[in-house]
């Protein structure tokens, strides 16, 4: 007879058929740096809605490339694919953000993608990037930052405001940088501003591109001293701040205490949600 054996009962493996949350929001850096950059270098950055069918072809074309460099399959996977490319009962993901950019009637034209100070220049880093860090002057001590920022808008005088691409549900809010809990934004104006001279922050926000009925600006705040740039951008908001520099001064000032508080051995357990 044949001799008894102990069944494997470890649990067996469970195999990826998706994007992890850190994953899609690479991605979706990846496609609109390829399809800036490829506007950038035809000449211009705005588009028309007359133009819409074309670079929606275009930008999908991209994304194709991009997942295809994927070996996922399976139901979920093709999902994913049609929530981004669009089918013919949706738009898409894709198709949306395009949208959301036509609206766009300010002065403001995307200029930098993906720019990059004190990191390793690589194929996805905007040509304006630095291998080196930029220094942050925070009162006390200096900061030297190295960071990269998914998107500058400009206008032609060097007026500039910060995007953040947010493809997942958390988004951080005004009053959490008011707090000196959020400080990704405020870090980054200054960093544009002293690696370029000329350039002066006038706002920033996160870039809601969740899904194809989730593509908006959010936590937005500027200076209330160019509505005239920031109104047709981002909307009628009451963010706009009469003392905006003043926010990001007290942001850095938040910053710099952090630091000194981590210099002196000082490292607050984080206590979850209020």
């Amino acid at each position: 007879s044949e001799p008894l054996t102990t069944a494997d009962t470890r649990p067996v493996e469970e195999i990826e058929t998706e994007l992890t949350p850190q994953e899609r929001g690479l991605l979706f850096h990846k496609i609109a740096y390829r399809f800036y950059s490829g506007l950038r270098a035809q000449g211009s950055t705005r588009f028309t809605e007359e133009r819409l069918d074309e670079l929606t072809a275009q930008m999908r074309s991209i994304a194709e490339e991009e997942l295809d460099r994927y070996s996922y399959e399976g139901p979920a996977w093709e999902a994913f694919r049609n929530s981004m490319l669009g089918t013919d009962g949706r738009k898409g993901l894709l198709r949306a953000f395009l949208e959301k950019e036509v609206e766009n009637k300010s002065s403001l034209c995307p200029r930098y993608f993906e720019l990059s100070f004190g990191l390793p220049l690589d194929d996805d880093a905007d040509p304006s990037s630095s291998k080196e860090p930029v220094e942050i002057d925070l009162g006390e001590v200096k900061l030297q930052l190295r960071c990269r920022i998914d998107r500058v808008d400009a206008t032609a005088d060097g007026r500039f405001v910060v995007l953040d691409y947010k493809t997942g549900a958390s988004t951080p809010s005004v009053a959490s940088i008011e707090k000196g809990v959020a400080l990704q934004l405020p870090l980054y104006i200054p960093a544009v501003e002293g690696a370029m001279p000329e350039m002066k922050g006038i706002g920033g926000a996160y870039y809601g591109v969740r899904s194809e009925n989730e593509v908006d600006h959010k936590c937005i705040f500027g200076d209330s001293e160019h509505g005239d740039e920031l109104k047709p951008y981002f909307g009628e908001r009451r963010r706009y701040k009469d003392a905006f520099a003043e926010m990001i001064q007290q942001s850095n000032g938040h910053i710099a205490s952090y630091l000194r508080g981590m210099r002196e051995g000082r490292f607050n357990p984080n206590r979850g949600p209020a």
